[in-house]
């Protein structure tokens, strides 16, 4: 066949093949970039927390350990987020190599928009709300705590094993989808009634406001086998008390409650007539888990966000060492407000990381 057309004399042929080469060659170099340094954003506004510490720890620890990232330094990004600031802050973080953001307080619609703006990964620990559609509307959240769907049915387990077929819901206003969610499971034969707590917030304080308080007392003489209740765990305790003097004619009258959200502490003061089922999350006994309380000390507790959180920030190295080792790491051209280039790939191998040992 004749093809002297598209034929190149042996000179232009070899300056083609050089120009080939080192064009290639650029593009397998950018390919397996290894990044410096990286940052992890911790969103939630309490620098002077006990998870503030353990995030701290976790850092120093992984680039200490030098066969997970050995060319790699992991530094936590500054600064805080919120709504008069979203686009700012998205601005500055964009102009790093900004890993993962990282959340141990309930998500918001800010945290939301701000991992869907920059297509960056919101690692969380806390409970999230699991309404239908939440997970196609927001694809960049990783969870290290339970989900609702998991906490829903180790409740519902309960109530079946106990054959119990009439509840109280009681819920704090800000957790008013996850109990509707819930209520929405239950057999449609069982009899449930739902309140919301309301607090008095103007008082700045944890009491009951009186209104709530009066709808509490119209169950003094119902038949209640249970009480579910969704609200912070570190509010528990104050609540338990108010709602079962509020809600017995007689102080010792029992109650048996149930909590969604995960509990910090097994020591709970509650009246002894109480019955409280709580959740917490299992921690191995390692070397690491030691450490961790050995250097969070002088705390007298050790809370379950804190050890999310720490095993949180081992979760994005390990997402991150396959990124880098496997050549998908790609550097960024830090020009405005520039999206992740790394994003979706950190997002993918962040669903992949099993157990593994810091």
């Amino acid at each position: 066949m004749h093809m002297a057309s598209s034929q190149l004399p042996a000179k232009e042929y070899v300056a083609f093949l050089i120009a080939i080469s080192s064009f290639f060659g650029i593009f397998g170099a950018a390919s397996s970039t290894v990044p410096s340094t990286v940052y992890i954003a911790l969103l939630s506004n309490k620098s002077n927390s006990q998870e503030w510490r353990a995030f701290q720890l976790a850092i120093n620890h992984v680039n200490s350990k030098g066969s997970l990232l050995p060319n790699t330094t992991i530094k936590a990004f500054e600064g805080e987020v919120n709504q008069d600031n979203i686009l700012e802050y998205a601005k500055n973080i964009s102009q790093v190599n900004i890993v993962s953001l990282l959340l141990f307080s309930k998500t918001t619609v800010t945290h939301k928009a701000l991992s869907t703006m920059l297509r960056i990964p919101l690692v969380t620990t806390h409970i999230e709300s699991s309404l239908p559609g939440g997970a196609k509307q927001f694809r960049y959240g990783v969870r290290m705590g339970p989900s609702s769907q998991d906490m829903a049915a180790a409740i519902l387990g309960i109530i079946t094993h106990y054959e119990w077929t009439s509840l109280l819901v009681l819920y704090d206003v800000r957790w008013r989808h996850l109990a509707h969610d819930f209520v929405s499971q239950l057999p449609p034969k069982m009899k449930v009634s739902k309140i919301a707590l309301e607090l008095d917030h103007h008082r700045n304080t944890e009491k009951l406001c009186e209104e709530t308080k009066r709808k509490l007392t119209g169950f003094n003489d119902a038949h209640l086998e249970a009480f579910v209740l969704f609200l912070e765990n570190h509010w528990v305790e104050n609540i338990i008390n108010q709602v079962h003097c509020s809600c017995s004619l007689k102080v010792e009258k029992p109650h048996n409650w149930l909590l969604v959200d995960p509990i910090s502490s097994s020591d709970m003061e509650v009246q002894s007539s109480q019955v409280v089922v709580g959740f917490q999350p299992h921690k191995s006994s390692s070397h690491v888990t030691e450490l961790l309380k050995t250097e969070l000390l002088p705390s007298k507790k050790i809370k379950d966000s804190s050890f999310l959180i720490y095993d949180a920030v081992w979760t994005i190295a390990h997402a991150l060492h396959t990124v880098i080792s496997t050549g998908m790491w790609k550097n960024a051209s830090y020009d405005g407000l520039d999206l992740s280039k790394n994003g979706e790939t950190m997002l993918q191998y962040l669903k992949k990381v099993g157990n593994k040992e810091p």
